[in-house]
């Protein structure tokens, strides 16, 4: 059987991937299928834009990402993403479902940091995958 081949540049598949990725996870197991929400799709469009946009994060470098996320073990800590990506994070904070509602200023951005690490490493997971 022959699968379609993912995206092989930054475009209009690649973002839909991303997006896709960065505003749901959805788990399945045990004849149940959860569906989990991570971030709005408005900041998540606003990440991809940044990251290919205004940062110009290269596609290898996400491609390299992906591969060391997909090589992390259980319990491992994640790969450092690439500067691009943090800087895209960085201008578009999440506003969505999953935003940390906490008490002081500093621990919401570092909530809203922790958040769009976990939203966008979703997301890598599936960018350039078909």
């Amino acid at each position: 059987m022959l699968h379609a081949a993912g995206p092989t540049e930054w475009g209009e598949g690649a973002k839909k991937n991303f997006v896709e990725a960065c505003t749901t996870v959805v788990e399945v197991g045990d004849n149940t299928t959860t569906t989990t929400p991570l971030a709005d799709k408005a900041t998540c469009e606003c990440i991809y834009d940044a990251m290919v946009g205004d940062y110009n994060l290269k596609w290898d470098d996400m491609k390299e990402y992906e591969k060391k996320i997909a090589e992390t073990g259980e319990g491992d800590p994640l790969p450092t993403p690439p500067s691009e990506l943090t800087k895209a994070q960085n201008k578009c904070k999440s506003k969505g479902p999953s935003s940390p509602s906490a008490g002081a200023e500093g621990e919401a951005d570092a909530g809203a940091q922790a958040e769009a690490t976990t939203t966008t490493e979703a997301a890598a997971t599936t960018t350039t995958a078909g």
